[in-house]
């Protein structure tokens, strides 16, 4: 009994030895994979593996199949030829079904990159409508181009509408590229155009001092003048100076303009070649437009600023006391000589600086003299006018019984004032601009008697 127990264990053994270590007598594997020799595996790349169905004890590698020369990509696990496939280049196609012969993309047409099964032709896009320009060769879409005329761009983006240019900028003939706008520059420094352009015009011959983008017309362009000149022609760059009694300031002058050239205001003057006007000097005037030269005011006038067109003051600020004035010249450097010079005063008044004033307490002068005269110790005047205009106006001061005595008139009967002294009465001229003041004699002494009020 133990014998046959171990007999049948020995079998086992041999009959399990068999399976494992032996292919199994039918095999099937499905499509995309093959036998290795013990397993169905994936396909292996470059390779495509259709599977099959119980096959009798199958070798290593069974079910696999090499793919077409050049057809080489695809991945792994294809399980049919047309799966196969050729990578072509940016720019090219296969032109023939199964052929590996790579065709440059024909005109009109864009051929990306592509992955082409064995047994089809390559991709080949037909380019939009209008953009058909691009030559061969292309890869994109966006290869894709249209041609523009001259003078004309694409507004909008993948529109084969052609734009006229903008003035102020040029649009030369391009080739566009489907999903960009047109080719539009602008003009810059000295140049411009006009509506329609494919390039951008010079400025003329030294009217290039605009630089500014963007100049539409002929017109925009600038000559710049020099101080003292202007232009006198139209289109001309001939610098013209400019003429006296006017002035010229620098400027820019456009393209068929002439030159900027103004006439001095009164009050003012100008010589040739100036840039700008001077104002008459005080003291001096003139009365005109387009003045060359200023005038002296005369009479004892003068002008309280500069740039006047009338001597609008009188030299003095106290000029009722002034008598007469030295003839003033104007000279050709704008200066006044002379101005305001005063001969002399009205008597009982003196030249201070360029005024006549008081000749003051204790002092007299002449009529038409500059200067004061100090009365005798112990004599005084009036101080100014009548009264202080001689050398007799010079006297005592009145004391009655030993008290100083000041005159006034309670009730002036103007124009006189009448003063009794032991019964007699005197009478005198109490105003300030006419000579007579009343004078006394009283025990032999003369004696000034005025109005201390005014």
């Amino acid at each position: 009994m133990k014998k046959k127990i171990i007999f049948f264990i020995f079998l086992f053994a041999i009959v399990f030895a068999n399976n494992a270590f032996s292919a199994p007598s039918k095999v099937t594997c499905n499509p995309g994979t093959y036998w290795d020799g013990s397993n169905c595996v994936t396909c292996l790349a470059q390779y495509y593996c259709t599977g099959f169905v119980n096959k009798n004890k199958p070798s290593a590698g069974y079910g696999l199949t090499l793919c077409p020369t050049g057809y080489i990509n695809g991945g792994t696990g294809l399980s049919s030829q047309s799966q196969c496939q050729l990578q072509t280049n940016d720019g090219y196609y296969i032109a023939t079904a199964y052929s590996t012969t790579q065709t440059i993309c024909t005109s009109g047409y864009y051929c990306p990159a592509s992955l082409i099964n064995y047994g089809s032709t390559g991709t080949r896009t037909a380019c939009p409508s209008g953009y058909t320009s691009g030559g061969t060769g292309l890869a994109l879409q966006s290869d894709c181009k249209l041609q523009t005329t001259n003078g004309n761009y694409i507004a909008t983006a993948y529109s084969t509408t052609q734009t006229t240019c903008t003035a102020g900028y040029y649009c030369p003939a391009s080739l566009i590229g489907y999903g960009s706008t047109g080719t539009i520059i602008q003009c810059t420094g000295a140049t411009y155009s006009a509506a329609g352009a494919s390039s951008c015009t010079n400025c003329p011959a030294s009217y290039t001092a605009n630089i500014s983008a963007a100049k539409t017309s002929v017109s925009q362009c600038q000559i710049q003048t020099t101080d003292g000149n202007y232009i006198a022609t139209a289109y001309s760059t001939t610098q013209t100076t400019c003429t006296a009694g006017y002035y010229c300031p620098a400027s820019l002058v456009n393209y068929g303009n002439t030159g900027e050239i103004i006439q001095c205001s009164a009050g003012t003057y100008s010589g040739a070649s100036a840039s700008s006007c001077i104002s008459c000097a005080i003291g001096s005037y003139n009365t005109t437009n387009g003045a060359t030269s200023c005038i002296a005011c005369q009479n004892g006038t003068t002008t309280n600023s500069i740039g006047q067109s009338i001597c609008n003051t009188d030299c003095s600020n106290n000029n009722n006391y002034d008598t007469s004035w030295v003839a003033a010249n104007w000279n050709a450097g704008n200066t006044v000589t002379n101005l305001c010079t005063i001969n002399g005063c009205a008597g009982g008044y003196y030249l201070a600086t360029d005024t006549c004033v008081d000749v003051g307490l204790n002092y007299w002068s002449a009529d038409g003299s500059v200067t004061r005269t100090l009365c005798d110790t112990g004599l005084t005047t009036i101080g100014f006018g009548p009264g202080a205009d001689e050398p007799s106006d010079c006297g005592h001061v009145m004391n009655v019984g030993g008290t100083q005595l000041h005159l006034r008139s309670e009730k002036k009967t103007s124009p006189s004032l009448y003063l009794q002294i032991n019964g007699s009465t005197y009478y005198g001229n109490m105003t300030t601009d006419i000579k007579g003041s009343m004078r006394a004699n009283y025990n032999g002494i003369n004696y000034s008697i005025y109005d201390d009020s005014m």
